[in-house]
């Protein structure tokens, strides 16, 4: 081990222990262990109401490889990320919280044009104003 040797040439031969010497445990000396973070991909197909196959037809790829990228048996290849988001209607960041249910006026306004949205605001601020 070039490491150990040369911390014991440097200290005259003889091996340092920096966990005895400062009485401290490996994990206080580099932290503890964090849990990876993976997104919640099942959750958010779940949410939109479609099936591994659905998902993997959106996707052009397989269901055997849905499952493995959900349950974590497989790495996330690059890009996958930003086509599954595409694939649930979502960014890649809302892939790392949980879905949560959308107000059905939300649902409503979803895939209406811009102009459409925008009336529909107006209308809700002039609501909200008046109580009219």
């Amino acid at each position: 081990m070039e490491t150990i040797a040369s911390i014991e040439s440097f200290h005259g031969g003889q091996r340092f222990d920096f966990a005895s010497e400062y009485n401290v445990s490996m994990v206080e000396k580099i932290g503890p262990k964090r849990p990876r973070q993976r997104p919640y991909l099942k959750e958010w197909r779940k949410f939109r109401k479609l099936t591994q196959e659905k998902l993997a037809e959106r996707m052009g790829t397989t269901k055997p490889s849905i499952s493995r990228y959900e349950t974590g048996a497989r790495e996330l290849p690059g890009g996958f990320l930003a086509a599954f988001a595409e694939a649930v209607q979502c960014t890649e960041a809302d892939l790392y919280r949980l879905p949560q249910a959308e107000s059905s006026l939300d649902e409503m306004l979803r895939d209406a044009p811009e102009r459409i949205r925008q009336q529909a605001r107006e209308i809700i601020q002039t609501l909200l104003k008046t109580g009219t």
